[in-house]
């Protein structure tokens, strides 16, 4: 399947040399072979490993915190928005699927000559580690995308992604791995990769031990080990509280504010990854707005505070990783959706990631103190939860991370997760369909819309590769 491999590179091959000061004057057929340490580090340190800023990519829109206004003007954020697969023209590239290959690409160029660079021997070895995360990633984040949510029954069967270990366009496509095939070569790299990282960068976007161990937990997390989640969520946080923002305290007036939406993000990620968005035809959903704590709007609400409208929240989420422009007239507002997915690892994630997997093995205690010590980072005059009920607490946890997660991406896995246990039911939406109008679509528990198709031009140009029922 050459053809494929051809796509997912020569796509990624121009933005590498405009990003990384034209190091290669010319490039072998197939390949990209850097010379020095820092020809590794202009990869590492590419907006193609880990901020890709153009073109948009819009994979979160089906999750259920978003609600459409008119008419969905991108026809592939309408489809996936309305839980079928995005659609692109014969000329277009499939961004939700190439935005991450070629991200994989860059650090398969960095593994595929690791060997053959010389330098100091630590250096090259942490860099080695750094692309050895960065790949385990990147797949970890399509696998959740076009495979079926990991189900232990089935996952020896069910068609997993390609797994690409070789930058070379001259090189056969691997086929599709099962779903726990490609989890091992994930977990294998991820492993690999703690041996060679360091304990810490300048930068969060460059790997590091606590960011594999923060990514381990996540791929436990999915894949329901909930010991090993926890495990590894503890080693990500650790020498990591300092990346912990308390709203309340740091965000106290408008000139402390900042960028908030992307400071909040920024500072507190232990792995630090974005995508461009953008949401100009959506707003959060009533229900959602309403779940944070005592949220003052509603119909007919507006603020009048000079101190700035977001001085108005008790939960400061609302205003601070949302970002906000003026709210008048309640729900109907100016809630500013973001127009970055920072999808990479948070403290945050991980002290949620620790509350559930305590709860889950019925540690109440232990996940009580975890979900408060995030609420009282979060909320003004917030008086911790008590309670012994141990699927009150899960579903208090739940909340927490649909609150900390929206928008990112990371709520549209968890959905396919919960949806696979019984914890999310049956969800509608209606939205205006041009030539058609008002239509009504349904995401059903196990439902195959929460599998994204492999994009038609890959399938087109690989038909022997398998596509997923929707």
């Amino acid at each position: 399947m050459k053809i494929l491999k051809k796509y997912i590179l020569i796509i990624a091959i121009i933005p590498i040399l405009f990003s990384c000061d034209d190091y290669l004057d010319v490039i072998p057929a197939g390949a990209i072979i850097p010379k020095t340490v820092d020809d590794y580090e202009d990869i590492l340190n590419s907006p193609v490993v880990y901020d890709k800023i153009w073109p948009p990519c819009d994979f979160p829109v089906g999750s259920d915190e978003l609600r459409a206004i008119g008419t969905i003007r991108k026809l592939d954020q309408r489809n996936l928005y309305t839980w079928q697969s995005p659609t692109y023209g014969p000329s277009e590239e499939p961004l939700i699927w190439s935005s991450f290959y070629k991200a994989i690409y860059s650090h398969n160029v960095i593994l595929n000559s690791i060997n053959d660079v010389t330098g100091d021997p630590l250096k090259i070895k942490e860099i080695e580690g750094e692309a050895l995360l960065g790949r385990g990633f990147e797949h970890l984040m399509l696998l959740n995308l076009f495979s079926k949510p990991y189900n232990a029954s089935t996952a020896n069967s069910d068609p997993g992604i390609p797994y690409v270990t070789v930058a070379d366009i001259n090189e056969d496509t691997p086929s599709r791995l099962t779903i726990e095939k490609t989890y091992e070569l994930i977990i294998k790299d991820l492993k690999k990769a703690i041996a060679l990282l360091p304990e810490t960068q300048e930068v969060n976007y460059r790997g590091t031990k606590s960011a594999a161990y923060g990514v381990l937990a996540r791929l436990y997390l999915y894949k329901g080990d909930y010991n090993l989640a926890l495990e590894n969520a503890n080693k990500a946080m650790a020498g990591n509280e300092f990346r912990f923002l308390n709203y309340v305290a740091y965000y106290t007036a408008p000139s402390e504010r900042r960028s908030a939406e992307d400071q909040a993000f920024k500072d507190e990620s232990i792995y630090f990854k974005s995508l461009n968005n953008r949401l100009d035809d959506f707003k959060l959903t009533h229900q959602f707005i309403d779940s944070f704590e005592d949220f003052p709007g509603g119909p007919g609400f507006s603020f009048g505070s000079p101190d700035g409208p977001w001085m108005g929240f008790k939960d400061l989420r609302l205003a601070i990783i949302g970002g906000f422009g003026f709210l008048f007239d309640g729900y109907d507002a100016d809630i500013r959706l973001r127009s970055r997915i920072y999808y990479g690892v948070t403290y945050p994630e991980m002290l949620l990631t620790k509350a559930e997997a305590l709860v889950r093995d019925n540690h109440l205690a232990e996940a009580l103190n975890a979900l408060n010590l995030l609420r009282r980072n979060r909320i003004r005059n917030y008086v911790d939860a008590t309670s012994a009920n141990q699927d009150e607490i899960l579903t208090w946890v739940l909340d927490e991370r649909r609150k900390e997660t929206f928008q990112n991406g990371l709520r549209w896995f968890d959905m396919r997760r919960l949806a696979v246990e019984g914890r999310l039911g049956t969800i509608t939406r209606e939205t205006n369909i041009p030539g058609v109008g008002l239509t009504t679509f349904t995401l059903v528990p196990n439902g195959n819309n929460y599998t994204y198709q492999i994009p038609a031009v890959v399938i087109q140009k690989n038909p022997e590769m398998e596509q997923n029922v929707q």
